[in-house]
């Protein structure tokens, strides 16, 4: 028997190529098809997806949106109506999630940990407050007011020159009549105040402004070159970023990925996990938002869970329309940026959410 040719001819679903190696004699072919990597899409139509969101700019339901959809390889969809591609705005609240990505890599390097309080750095807080730890703080389990004077407003600049003096006013300002909660036993969405004490007790852990620790610890690794905090010396850390589409998608790919972003560890599997639980399992929620119901990670608002209690869609909306979520069922994350009040923007983006799941395509 002769020792025969074989063929193999492999098609790759993600490019369309065909390759094809021989040897030997006697001619034998065998097809390989192959799909694209694990947690990669193929294909998909967005078009219903840009015709919604150029139906609300056409009906003013929203003054302009853009909308980015990546997985864990690229860059799926980008679309803006109404506005700049590469414009930025204030995305309020969804700052969240870039300030708590500079705690969490902390914690990862055993700098702070979340059980640590706030007066183990800051120690002129009193008892009712310095008792408070980080975890209660990004879980808005922590029982503090809603806001304080020194806070500057999204965009705007403060009195206080730097945020050490805002945060020692809170400190001074805050009495035991003004918590909200005994700190750990009720989930009270209230993060200016509490974002505004732990980005001070990063300063102090680092002896770094918050602007070097955001530039290095997420800004930079994850190429967010189109983002900044608005106000430098006293920035409103839970709310006064302001950012593009395509630097933002940056941030939610690299919590798709478990952490790491083009090659570098931004943070751990652990840390990236550990956001995503469940913090306020078994406590009352005092909050007027629907998502109250279902619960609240580590910055994370959880929009969805499984049948087991599992997470399977989170979000970081901003007051300003802008609405970061990664969807763990359909393996993608997106980041939806508008100018308009959060009501009107998630009325359209409630729209639109269906039609990228219909528009992703998942191999078997």
């Amino acid at each position: 028997m002769g020792t025969g040719i074989r063929c193999i001819v492999l098609i790759l679903l993600t490019t369309g190529a065909i390759l094809a190696a021989c040897g030997g004699s006697d001619s034998e072919t065998v097809t390989v098809t192959t799909g694209p990597p694990a947690g990669c899409h193929i294909g998909g139509d967005f078009t219903p997806v840009t015709n919604r969101m150029q139906a609300a700019v056409d009906a003013a339901e929203l003054p302009g949106i853009g909308l980015v959809v990546v997985d864990r390889c690229g860059t799926l969809y980008q679309q803006a109506v109404g506005r700049e591609l590469d414009a930025e705005s204030l995305i309020a609240s969804a700052t969240k999630l870039t300030s708590a990505t500079v705690m969490m890599s902390l914690v990862d390097e055993g700098l702070i940990a979340l059980d640590d309080r706030i007066d183990d750095y800051l120690p002129y807080f009193p008892s009712h407050t310095g008792a408070i730890t980080l975890r209660q703080l990004l879980s808005q389990t922590h029982g503090l007011p809603f806001s304080n004077s020194c806070i500057p407003a999204p965009g705007e600049q403060s009195a206080f020159l730097t945020l050490d003096s805002c945060v020692r006013k809170i400190a001074q300002d805050v009495q035991p009549e003004d918590m909200t909660h005994t700190p750990g036993t009720v989930c009270d969405y209230s993060p200016a105040v509490s974002y505004q004490i732990m980005g001070r007790m990063a300063e102090v852990v680092t002896d770094q402004s918050w602007e070097t620790l955001w530039r290095e610890r997420v800004g930079t690794p994850l190429a967010m070159t189109h983002s900044t905090f608005v106000e430098l010396e006293n920035p409103r850390v839970g709310g006064g970023l302001s950012t593009s589409l395509e630097d933002y998608a940056h941030l939610v790919q690299m919590y798709l990925r478990d952490g790491e972003w083009s090659g570098t560890r931004v943070l751990s599997e652990w840390a990236v996990a550990e956001m995503q639980i469940d913090s306020c399992a078994g406590l009352p929620f005092d909050s007027d938002s629907d998502k109250a119901e279902i619960g609240y990670g580590l910055t994370w608002w959880i929009d969805e869970n499984d049948v087991n209690g599992t997470p399977i869609q989170l979000s970081v909306a901003g007051a300003f329309g802008a609405i970061p979520w990664i969807n763990h069922t359909h393996d993608y994350a997106a980041f939806w940026l508008t100018d308009d009040d959060l009501a009107q923007s998630a009325l359209v983006w409630e729209d639109v959410l269906p039609l990228i799941h219909a528009a992703l395509y998942t191999p078997p």
